[in-house]
């Protein structure tokens, strides 16, 4: 799982499948150039750095010396995506000897808190650590927003990047259970997931109708649409919960006063984007060096963790270890404003999963016609097929 060279120019028409995207631009507000950490000089990081990672011990970054004056820069960040697997990357990469936490595992500095300035982000690491030992942060947001890699990059241009991906129908059916299903209270109706796939496929389809592009068409004077803040994120909520509720009543008549949980309302709204990795990815690969990326599936951080782990920990530069004890501990899960130290076995988490009904074949094999062309595009962008059952 060593990344490796994309392989394609830039402007190549992509077969994207039922939508493109168009890129539109990258702000950094919040990010002054001469900030600190913007200080650091280029990254250094040459496109064949992280191609030879096996045998070889890798340069760390800020040459092993991330402190500076007090301040101590992430070494890696953990950019998403959610629902696949960050925080037992995270807690797993913290128990390298070489590895310091920081003071929470997400911080959401570069989607959410840009305006509290470098100094509020920093102060969330250690304040000083022996030179060798690196910091780092997971916030899973990082992924989904197209202004968060240019504000990285501005602010630490030497991290590692890692990015963990999980086959986006099983991410779906997950993330619907966990941030919509289980969040209903007692006697509550619930909206079905065709409901949700039906109509966030409607409003990108109708997004390239505005903007005069064929469904089919991939890309359009070499410019990507920005699908997130072009359409989804642009579309008004109430809007967006009004055609849910009328595709409900389409589907059964009893089914008008349907529940929808406010606090996670930009997740379930995003069911289908936040599964397209490819084109989130492409933001990253277009500002930074492919060998300060490294993308990891989930199941082969399931089936395979402790080789892995040691992956993941070369690509930073950290000394081996032996990750074997740290894994047989079990998969971290993520509890909502709860902390993030719940560990469960990973036979247990398939065991939760399992007792989840499957998600109809119907809806599968429409999930499986949109995501085709994404996946294939991102085992082409990262030289890495994740074992995912289309």
């Amino acid at each position: 799982m060593v990344c490796v060279s994309r392989g394609w120019g830039r402007g190549v028409l992509l077969g994207l499948g039922i939508f493109a995207v168009l890129e539109t631009g990258r702000p950094t507000e919040g990010v002054p150039s001469s900030c600190p950490c913007a200080a650091c000089g280029p990254s250094g990081e040459g496109e064949d750095a992280g191609r030879a990672l096996a045998g070889t011990q890798r340069e760390l970054p800020y040459g092993g010396k991330p402190c500076v004056k007090g301040t101590c820069r992430p070494s890696f960040i953990i950019i998403g995506a959610g629902k696949c697997g960050t925080s037992s990357l995270y807690y797993y990469l913290l128990d390298h000897p070489q590895v310091e936490p920081a003071g929470a595992k997400q911080i959401q500095f570069f989607d959410h808190q840009l305006g509290r300035g470098v100094s509020w982000y920093t102060a969330h690491f250690p304040r000083s650590m022996p030179d060798g030992h690196v910091t780092g942060e997971a916030s899973p947001g990082y992924i989904v927003y197209h202004h968060v890699p240019g504000a990285v990059q501005r602010v630490l241009p030497q991290v590692r990047i890692l990015a963990v991906v999980r086959d986006p129908i099983d991410r779906l059916w997950s993330s619907y259970h966990y941030n919509y299903l289980d969040l209903l209270h007692r006697g509550q109706r619930p909206v079905h997931i065709k409901s949700f796939v039906r109509v966030e496929k409607d409003i990108l389809d109708s997004c390239l109708r505005r903007n005069s592009y064929s469904p089919r068409i991939g890309s359009a004077g070499g410019k990507m649409v920005d699908v997130y803040s072009s359409c989804i994120q642009q579309t008004p909520e109430r809007k967006h919960l009004s055609l849910i509720r009328e595709r409900e009543a389409e589907l059964r008549a009893d089914s008008k006063e349907v529940a929808f949980p406010r606090s996670t309302s930009h997740l379930y709204r995003m069911f289908i984007s936040r599964g397209l990795y490819s084109l989130m990815l492409e933001w990253w690969y277009d500002l930074f060096p492919d060998g300060q990326i490294h993308v990891i599936c989930t199941e082969h951080l399931h089936d395979d963790s402790a080789a892995t782990m040691t992956g993941a920990a070369r690509f930073i530069g950290l000394d081996d270890f032996d990750f074997t004890a740290t894994v047989e501990k079990g998969k971290y899960n993520a509890l909502a404003n709860r902390g993030y130290d719940k560990v469960t076995s990973w036979d247990q988490a398939a065991e939760t999963e399992g007792k989840r009904p499957p998600i109809d074949e119907e809806t599968r094999a429409a999930l499986a016609d949109i995501f085709h062309p994404f996946n294939e595009r991102l085992f082409e962008l990262t030289g890495n097929r994740c074992d995912w059952n289309e």
